[in-house]
Parts: structure tokens; C-alpha cells; sequence
């Protein structure tokens, strides 16, 4: 529905609010009934039908008994064999980010360090399609943390809006101390970051940039200018977050 207001079809999308509307409340009134509530709650979190905050621990508690943060539960051995309960790398792509925004940074970096760290000890030098060792040993749908890490920990995220692109600051810390990168951003190029704790409820952030572009910091939309500039940031209560 944003789509058609981005394009400059507002007349459709108005034409099909309605049954996007019905749809929303059959999936929100059924959501609790769906066999696969993992993949239910994220996809529903991901379109606004439930909040980020109830779909958090559905995520959290199916991801932690699955293989390989659960040492002890099925592995998915066979491509043509469904596994009850196995985690896939791929569907954290859509996952991950619904715990991270939830403001559970902490669990998803810990995620991260069993699942992709049981890759790593069995000498894994990229990552694998599986949680399992007889699947591609190189395949990008594994590749979660790497761009989760760089845009959720350095920060920047890209925005489309009618008015146009612009970048919104929100940091998450993963309970880091400090963070140091370059990301890639569409509108405004490569650009270095770094920041670090001042105290456990601040952290100060500099960026430096070579291209103009529209930032929203603390809700206020700035104009960077090339050049390197410094922000202080607020954890939000009871988060990871800081904005």
C-alpha cells in the first residue's frame, strides 16, 4: 500500500484499502491459531499487524530451542526432509530485525555468537547455507549478521518517503561499548562512523560524510553537510536503543 502512494497511484491505493484493511484483521484475529507462530508473528511484526514488542519472544524462545543454540534439538540433515522447530539462516533475515527493533539487541548478538559461532568452530571461512555442514558452504542467504551488524549497529537506515530519501539515527548497541565502521548508504555514499559509551545511558556518535544528505536525529531533520559531525544519543528505556 505505501508502494502505490510512493508511485503516485494514491486512486489504488485507496481502491484497495479496504481489502487490505480485512486482510490485516483476519491475519490479526487468526494470528494466534498459525501452526508456524515464528514465522507468523515476524512476517506479521514486519507488516504492522502486530507490534515488534509481542512477536520479540516468539522469536527469541524458537530460535534458542532450535539447533545449534539448542545442542540437543533436530538438525535439518535433508533438503526434501521437513524438520519440526529447525532455524534456518534465511528467515533471520526477516527475524532478526523484528528482535533488534523490539530493542532485544542483547538476545539477537547472542544469537549470533552461538549459531554462527557452532559455524566457525566446525571451520567454517564463510557462511553456510544451514546449520548443518552437508549444505553449501557458501551461500548469502547466511549472511544476516553481517549487514544486521553493520546497519542496526552503526545505525544509519535509509528511509523512502513521498517528500524523498533521507537517513533516520537510531543506534543499536547489541551491549557493546564502543563501535567503529564504514556502511554504505544510497544516498549519500560510503560513510565512517564511530561511537562509544559516555556513560550506560549515552553513547557519542560522529559521523563522517563526503556527500550531502537528510538526516533525522531525535525526530529533527537535518541537512549534513559534508564534513564530520557529533550527536548525542539517549538510550530508550528499557532498550538497547539509543536515539
Amino acid at each position: 500500500m505505501q508502494w502505490l502512494e510512493l508511485i503516485g497511484k494514491s486512486d489504488e491505493r485507496k481502491a484497495w484499502q479496504g481489502k487490505y484493511d480485512e486482510m490485516c484483521a483476519f491475519v490479526s484475529e487468526n494470528l494466534q491459531a498459525f501452526p508456524a507462530k515464528y514465522h507468523a508473528y515476524t512476517l506479521a511484526a514486519r507488516n504492522a499487524i502486530t507490534s515488534n514488542e509481542i512477536a520479540a519472544p516468539i522469536i527469541k524462545d524458537f530460535i534458542s530451542a532450535g539447533f545449534p543454540y539448542n545442542q540437543s534439538a533436530k538438525r535439518l540433515r535433508d533438503p526434501l526432509n521437513v524438520v519440526e522447530g529447525a532455524i534456518t539462516p534465511y528467515f533471520t533475515n526477516y527475524s532478526m530485525p523484528v528482535l533488534i527493533d523490539s530493542g532485544d539487541g542483547i538476545s539477537a548478538a547472542d544469537i549470533w555468537r552461538t549459531n554462527w559461532g557452532w559455524m566457525l568452530e566446525k571451520g567454517a571461512t564463510t557462511w553456510w547455507e544451514v546449520f548443518d555442514d552437508r549444505w553449501s558452504h557458501c551461500h548469502y542467504w547466511s549472511g544476516a549478521p553481517t549487514w544486521q551488524l553493520s546497519r542496526y549497529g552503526l545505525g544509519l537506515h535509509p528511509q523512502l518517503y513521498s517528500e524523498g530519501s533521507s537517513v533516520v539515527l537510531r543506534v543499536n548497541s547489541f551491549g557493546l561499548t564502543r563501535m567503529k565502521g564504514r556502511i554504505h548508504i544510497p544516498i549519500a555514499k560510503w560513510v565512517d562512523v564511530e561511537w562509544k559509551h559516555v556513560s550506560d545511558e549515552e553513547i557519542s556518535y560522529s559521523i563522517t560524510n563526503t556527500k550531502e544528505f537528510v538526516l533525522y536525529v531525535h525526530n529533527e531533520k537535518v541537512m549534513l553537510t559534508p564534513g564530520e559531525h557529533h550527536f548525542s544519543l539517549k538510550r530508550k528505556n528499557g532498550t538497547d536503543i539509543f536515539i
